[in-house]
């Protein structure tokens, strides 16, 4: 089985349905994703190559 996405910071999850990935920190500290690219549909805005995830949060990044 090849990860959704490598590299992953320790106790972040990640999950893909179509074009969407999910992100979830299940720490409690920022963490910092590589490799996320697209559209992110609970904070708004753009992501570029990184994201930065709060404590005990998710996103949903549409992919482009």
């Amino acid at each position: 089985l090849k990860p959704v996405l490598e590299g992953l910071p320790d106790g972040v999850e990640a999950a893909r349905r179509g074009h969407a990935l999910f992100l979830l920190n299940h720490t409690d500290a920022d963490v910092t994703v590589k490799g996320v690219s697209g559209t992110d549909l609970v904070g708004g805005g753009g992501v570029d190559g990184t994201m930065t995830l709060a404590p005990r949060t998710a996103a949903v990044v549409v992919e482009s």
